[in-house]
């Protein structure tokens, strides 16, 4: 069976609910960036980023990314940078988010990079208030 009929095997049953650990790192990888790419249509970014991740595939996760930033769709850019670590695009939306008043959004972008002078900067100069819900 080919990766992309056990991706939608796996999306019918769930993630969750299918163990993965008998496959080799590589299969694993091809099936996990395949469901990913399918929650991606849907636009469930969460769940697309989670599989990306999980499959260690950073450089899908880039891409998304930079897709998302194309989009101006900067709060879910975010999710998707972040477990990509790469650290100049993390710096370049945490930076954008800034502009946009995501406060916590950069926060949270800050955090990750363990920027710790950034987070302090916006937890003292911006009220609970300004943060996005």
């Amino acid at each position: 069976m080919n990766d992309k009929k056990l991706a939608d095997m796996i999306m019918e049953k769930g993630i969750d609910n299918v163990n993965l650990a008998m496959l080799t790192p590589e299969k694993r990888k091809s099936i996990l960036s395949h469901v990913a790419e399918k929650y991606a249509k849907k636009n469930n970014i969460h769940e697309a980023v989670r599989l990306f991740a999980m499959a260690e595939n950073r450089e899908k996760l880039v891409e998304l990314f930079d897709w998302l930033l194309e989009q101006r769709r900067y709060k879910q850019a975010a999710i998707a940078v972040i477990p990509s670590d790469d650290k100049e695009r993390q710096n370049r939306i945490a930076e954008i988010c800034l502009r946009e008043r995501l406060f916590e959004t950069a926060s949270n972008v800050y955090t990750a990079m363990g920027n710790t002078v950034m987070v302090k900067f916006i937890s003292e100069n911006f009220p609970v208030e300004d943060f996005e819900s």
